[in-house]
This record gives C-alpha cells, structure tokens and sequence, in this order.
C-alpha cells in the first residue's frame, strides 16, 4: 500500500484535548447559503460567503446532504493542544516516505496564524516543527479584498519527511502520537486525512475487456411511439 490512513478525522479518533483548546468532528456549513436543516454534527463554518468555503459549499440537487466532515480545532491560550494517538496497527511507518495531514485556517483568522506538530515515538522523544515552516499556506487565509467570494478557505497538504523523524533520533517503526499545538494566543484551524504515504500514481495493469458494437443502421423517426432492432455484436464470450 502506498498510503496508510492513521486518522481521517471524519469520526473522532483517540485523542486528548488540553485546557485552552477544543477540538470536534464538523460538518458542512451553516448561516447564510448553508444547510437549513438540522444535522448530527456542528457546522464548520457559519459565518463564511459559501463561494469561498469549496468543501461545504451545499450541493445544487443535495442541498442538504452533509459534506467534508473533518477535526475543528480551536484554542485560547498558546498552550492549547490536541494529541492524537497512532493505532498500534499504524505505528510502524518507516517504509513510507513522509507523514502528512491537510490543514487550513480557520474562518475566524483574519490572516494567518500557526500550529505546531510534534510527533512522538515509543521511547517518548520528540520531533516538532511549526507548520509556518512545513507549508505557510496550511495556515494562512488565501489572498482577496473585502469581496465575500475570495479569501477561501482551503485545505493545504504538510509534508513530515520520515527521514526527518529518524534523523530526530525517533524510531519510525514505533510512532505514538502526533500533537498539535497552537501557535498563538488564539487561534483555530481544521485538520483532515493524517496519513503515512509514498507519493505513487499506481502501477499499471493492462486488461483486456469485451466491446460491444452496433451494426450501422437507420431508423426512420416517424410521428408516433415505435421500436426498432439494431444488430449488436460482442468481441468475445461473456457470463
């Protein structure tokens, strides 16, 4: 496998959440142009032009329909933090190549703001930088006016390279726990897909599968209900 999901934060993984922060699963987006009925989970965003939040724009025939559920994370104090625990199925991550989760800023920051990952192995040690210098974009409004269509809000990848972890002095066969930290007094962010992944397009796999054509024919329209049979012929035994 190329990639391996450790927490796709569509459901509430095992995690713990510090005093000066919140975290919850969220869903679609409410206020004007959002969903009008009531659903399981809080919205992501209420206060947002929907042109300008993609993953919960409601759908034009599913207006209702829930969409992108994904970890709303907020804090209060520069201390805030949510620690997210790695399945023991999913510790050993050494054959992989980065370790990723997408991120953007939450609809409340004016312009930007920061969070901070660490990732921890068994033996407790540690590894962290701030996302400010993995991909500022992951954290930081798109560019835009006062207009309410620009300004998006859109989740951007952070790339761990594993051999950062291992040169850290962390056993990448034996990741714990993956923390997230604000980076300031207050703040907030969304959190989707942690994973351990090898960039791939997948291999190719030729295969040779049975046509069906139509013999040329012509039909005239005529003025009423009618049927007409047309010769179909199959390249080769099916069923």
């Amino acid at each position: 496998k190329s990639r391996r999901d450790i927490a796709t934060f569509e459901t509430a993984p095992s995690m713990q959440v510090s005093e000066g922060a919140s975290a919850q699963i969220c869903a679609s987006m409410g206020g004007q142009g959002g969903v009008t009925v009531p659903q399981d989970l809080p919205f992501c965003a209420t206060q947002t032009n929907q042109a300008a939040l993609p993953h919960w724009s409601p759908a034009l025939w599913a207006f209702n329909v829930p969409s992108s559920p994904m970890l709303h994370m907020k804090w209060t104090s520069a201390d805030g933090q949510v620690k997210v625990a790695v399945p023991p199925s999913d510790r050993n991550i050494a054959r992989y190549e980065r370790l990723t989760v997408k991120m953007a800023a939450d609809e409340s920051v004016t312009s930007s703001t920061d969070v901070t990952i660490t990732v921890v192995d068994g033996r407790g040690r540690t590894w962290s930088a701030p996302v400010s210098t993995l991909n500022p974009d992951a954290v930081t409004r798109l560019p835009g006016t006062t207009h309410p269509w620009l300004r998006k809000v859109i989740l951007q990848q952070v790339n761990i390279p594993v051999s950062s972890l291992s040169k850290g002095g962390l056993k990448a066969n034996d990741i714990r726990e993956v923390r997230f930290t604000g980076g300031s007094e207050s703040g907030g962010v969304y959190l989707s897909d942690l994973t351990a992944e090898n960039p791939d397009v997948g291999g190719r796999k030729p295969g040779r599968l049975p046509t069906v054509d139509l013999v040329p024919a012509n039909v005239d329209e005529g003025s009423a209900p009618g049927t007409a049979q047309v010769a179909a012929v199959i390249s080769q035994r099916v069923g």
